[in-house]
């Protein structure tokens, strides 16, 4: 969890994204088409963006697909996913107290707009969110109440299904993440899967994997951009999960393992070595299966 002001970023927006960058302005933000709580609530994201530089107004930037968040009285916090058209996100949250005030949204930032998609007004709510478009969205809770208010929240993001098809056997591995998995390759002489990932704006990438023993086992080695890093595992003899965080921004992912699909030798070791990679992409558009052959 990261307390912030709005620093100043030089990163490039994504396709639709209003970049804010240092500049202690929002031209041509169109409100016209909200109003009520919509237009309250986006209010309050432009107005953080103008004033925040230079002010003491904090946001609250959370990570995590799950946990508890303490919000103080006018205080507000965030969290994002980056989602594909047609992908969806289910969430709920709950504060303690039935009398906490507490506003939520879910929002993109678009050129020259904030496009708000989801307003509610509940201590408890509970919900599906299906992506209009390619974008980051950002799930935004304010406590529009006196007292300070602790919120529980849980945000599920899409899961992707892979198989690998070699010979007559198929191994099957699932992948869920708040980030966008733009690659995934099976590269079977070093027992290994490697990724590509691309996080939302701000939040830090949340990977969890579940692997067959028959396709990768053994001790694991998790590498982010060349550099071994720290991960969570629990196996149960038949499948390894594996869960990861990764600092905001787009990276190459490598997970190694010392046990995998069987050696092969005589004439099939040319048929291996002939095509040494299982190479799987992800369509741009709702793809949840691929098949891969050598």
């Amino acid at each position: 969890m990261r307390l912030l002001t709005f620093p100043g970023s030089n990163r490039k927006p994504i396709r639709g994204e209003t970049y804010f960058g240092t500049s202690r302005k929002v031209k041509q933000v169109s409100l016209s088409h909200m109003k009520g709580p919509s237009f309250a609530l986006t209010s309050l994201i432009i107005l953080v963006l103008i004033t925040g530089f230079d002010s003491s107004v904090a946001q609250i930037i959370v990570s995590d697909l799950e946990g508890n968040v303490r919000v103080e009285s006018g205080q507000y916090f965030e969290t994002g996913v980056r989602l594909l058209e047609g992908e969806s996100i289910s969430y709920s949250y709950k504060s303690e107290s039935a009398e906490s005030k507490i506003s939520f949204d879910i929002h993109a930032h678009l050129i020259n707009t904030v496009d708000t998609l989801v307003v509610k007004e509940s201590y408890s709510e509970t919900g599906t969110f299906v992506a209009p478009y390619d974008n980051d969205f950002y799930l935004l809770w304010i406590n529009e109440g006196i007292d300070n208010a602790n919120i529980q929240y849980s945000i599920t993001p899409p899961s992707h299904n892979f198989e690998v098809e070699h010979l007559d056997q198929t191994f099957s591995f699932l992948i869920s993440s708040n980030s966008e998995i733009s690659k995934v390759k099976f590269v079977i002489e070093d027992k290994a899967i490697d990724l590509d990932i691309q996080t939302p704006f701000r939040i830090d990438g949340i990977i969890d994997i579940i692997l067959p023993s028959e396709l990768l086992a053994g001790d694991f080695l998790v590498q982010i951009d060349g550099t071994p890093s720290p991960f969570d595992l629990a196996t149960d003899g038949e499948t390894s999960h594996l869960s990861l965080q990764v600092g905001a921004g787009t990276h190459e992912i490598k997970i190694n393992g010392t046990q995998g699909i069987p050696e092969f030798d005589g004439i099939l070791i040319g048929v291996v070595m002939s095509s040494a990679f299982f190479v799987l992409l992800i369509a741009r558009r709702r793809l949840r299966k691929n098949h891969v052959r050598t």
